[in-house]
């Protein structure tokens, strides 16, 4: 930045007053002010892939499987027992 700077005929008093904060007293409230903003920001973000998330996963994991995966299918039913007796 300093070389374009440089290129421009800018001093380097003149781009570090073009990049940062004049005053110091608000640079401390600016600081602040960019860091509160930036941790709502991430617990938004945060929040959004959570939700996203267990959204798919209980879309995938809603099934009306009768029998678990791996297990033998039944084919007794009830009338089967009223002959047996």
């Amino acid at each position: 930045m300093y070389q374009i700077g440089k290129e421009l005929g800018l001093t380097r008093k003149e781009i570090n007053r073009s990049f940062f904060f004049k005053e110091e007293s608000h640079s401390f409230k600016n600081r602040i002010i960019f860091h509160s903003i930036l941790l709502i920001i991430i617990i938004l973000i945060g929040a959004i892939i959570i939700f996203v998330t267990q959204l798919v996963y209980s879309v995938s994991t809603h099934t009306n499987n009768t029998y678990p995966s791996g297990t033998l299918y039944s084919t007794v039913k009830k009338k089967d027992f009223n002959q047996k007796k």
